[in-house]
């Protein structure tokens, strides 16, 4: 992969019915369509996102899982094609973010609600303008974000740990943060080197049934490796 593909990879995945307790668990699924661009395809994928009061596991696709412990702090990624787990290390990340904070230079992400308010699927939302200029790439994205769903409180501790390994990229997260309620659609545009990509993110499905403690622990017969970057391709 590119640098280039790697950057918006990046931009992209940090943008992600009555109403539901904060305390049960849950299970979203949303579907994302991502343009093609610079010689890449169009893609499409289901992201699938279980939260409890403790655990967070993402899945994108069908090969790649990350997992979060919201009382130890750890994240770890699973690889399902490999039948590998790594612990995510911020170091490794850190050589990654430096290369990607040198091509963006100053990074500058707004985040401002509006007075319109929308039925998106069963869902109220109100819809925020979000806005992102680098050296690199530029984006806005409409965020329609709903109250009816309410995650728990693990997921703003996994965003902001998330937020943390993302380097230059951090401020557009800490932004997203004033938002409240969840994004259950988020239409975006991103212009890199004049080329434009659009993206859109939708939710199709949200459960509350109790989760199984399996999906948050790494499968048998996984094999530990060190953590590498690439492998969390499309995370």
């Amino acid at each position: 992969m590119s640098r280039k593909s790697s950057l918006i990879l990046l931009a992209v995945a940090v943008m992600l019915v009555v109403a539901i307790p904060a305390t049960a668990d849950l299970k979203i699924v949303q579907k994302t369509h991502t343009g093609g661009i610079m010689g890449q395809p169009a893609q499409d994928q289901n992201q699938i996102i279980y939260a409890t009061s403790r655990w967070i596991r993402q899945e994108i696709g069908d090969k790649m899982i990350l997992l979060f412990d919201g009382e130890s702090g750890k994240m770890i990624s699973l690889n399902m094609t490999q039948k590998e787990y790594s612990i995510i290390d911020p170091a490794k990340l850190k050589s990654m973010m430096d290369m990607a904070a040198g091509m963006m230079g100053e990074v500058k992400a707004s985040a401002t609600p509006t007075q319109q308010v929308s039925k998106v699927g069963k869902w109220n939302a109100k819809l925020w303008k979000i806005k992102l200029t680098t050296n690199m790439f530029t984006m806005d994205m409409d965020i329609y974000a709903s109250t009816d769903i309410q995650m728990p409180g693990v997921y703003d501790n996994f965003q902001k740990k998330w937020g943390l390994l993302q380097g230059p990229m951090a401020k557009l997260i800490e932004e997203m943060q004033k938002i409240k309620g969840y994004p259950v659609k988020s239409v975006g545009k991103m212009t890199i080197m004049g080329q434009a990509v659009d993206t859109t993110t939708e939710v199709i499905e949200v459960s509350s049934a109790k989760l199984a403690d399996s999906l948050f622990q790494i499968p048998a017969g996984f094999k530990e490796v060190e953590f590498n970057i690439m492998s969390m391709q499309g995370m």
